[in-house]
């Protein structure tokens, strides 16, 4: 009576939904299970695996969580980590060039263990997000950035992308406003565009070169915060580093000079870098975790 009372508060606990689409070309499946825990260790030594033989994942893994969930809007409730990224409307859209890797890893990977488990489209994204500060050194946030009570729901119809996306042209003013609209201060702002470059690159479209935003792409570092400081009294970027013009606004207001010193591990006589990264780090992963829920329903409506 015992083992039978026990399946079925097991059976009870499952709560199963199955939705095809043929416009995603993905299948989801969703537990509310205890397993979801275990299931999304197994997604996460997937993705590391991954990321072991295509370094260049790291990066892109990193940049895709920011892109799916970016893009929230208050006139959108679902707008937000829903997994929309994957859709051809804004997979293809210029702001969201090099990130069809992590996509394609997940469409290859997740539906093989996704559908006995309890992770969606969008889920993947931030467990690669996750697995990508593991292995690169960043912040700690394994574990933070996915519910596995609560899975995240994919959506079949894309964000709106344009004006919710940032523009590496953006001047000051304007970046600010798209920060705020989606709940974030300027300190926020300055750590998600210290933070985000810590890794990869940037690729020219004149030249179809690659230019490193720091040392070591797939490593978690400040140099990209030191680099836009050095800005500040040369006028130059280090050898070698791509800073995006975007940032370089970061440079044109008291405040946000203010914290990129900090990022970079100023004290006020002089510079820490291990200081630096401690900071980054905190601050960084504070971020993530507060991009990770973030969700159209919960923004202010547009004035």
């Amino acid at each position: 009576m015992g083992i039978q009372r026990y399946l079925l508060s097991l059976l009870c606990s499952v709560f199963l939904v199955h939705v095809a689409t043929a416009k995603s070309g993905f299948t989801r499946y969703f537990f509310s299970t205890p397993m979801c825990f275990s299931s999304h260790q197994k997604i996460r030594e997937v993705i590391k695996k991954g990321m072991k033989d295509d370094p260049d994942l790291i990066p892109a893994f990193s940049r895709a969580a920011f892109h799916d969930c970016i893009t929230a809007t208050s006139s959108k409730p679902n707008s937000g980590c829903n997994g929309s990224l994957r859709l051809e409307e804004e997979i293809t859209n210029m702001n969201n060039d090099r990130l069809q890797p992590p996509l394609d890893f997940l469409r290859q990977h997740l539906p093989t263990i996704a559908h006995k488990k309890c992770a969606s489209f969008a889920d993947g994204i931030q467990l690669g997000a996750e697995v990508a500060m593991q292995i690169s050194g960043g912040p700690k946030v394994l574990g933070k950035l996915v519910n596995s009570a609560a899975p995240r729901v994919d959506v079949d119809d894309p964000d709106t992308v344009e004006g919710e996306l940032p523009d590496e042209d953006d001047p000051f003013p304007k970046l600010l406003d798209f920060y705020a609209r989606k709940g974030f201060n300027l300190r926020e702002m300055v750590v998600s565009n210290v933070g985000g470059h810590a890794l990869g690159a940037f690729e020219d479209d004149e030249d179809n070169q690659e230019k490193p935003f720091t040392t070591t792409e797939t490593s978690f570092n400040i140099d990209y915060a030191v680099n836009l400081v050095q800005r500040i009294d040369t006028g130059k970027n280090l050898e070698g580093f791509h800073t995006l013009n975007s940032d370089l606004e970061l440079l044109n207001n008291t405040e946000s000079v203010f914290w990129l010193k900090y990022y970079a591990g100023h004290t006020g006589v002089g510079y820490v870098p291990s200081l630096g990264k401690l900071r980054l780090l905190t601050d960084y992963g504070k971020f993530l975790i507060k991009l990770a829920s973030l969700k159209g329903s919960n923004l202010p409506a547009k004035c």
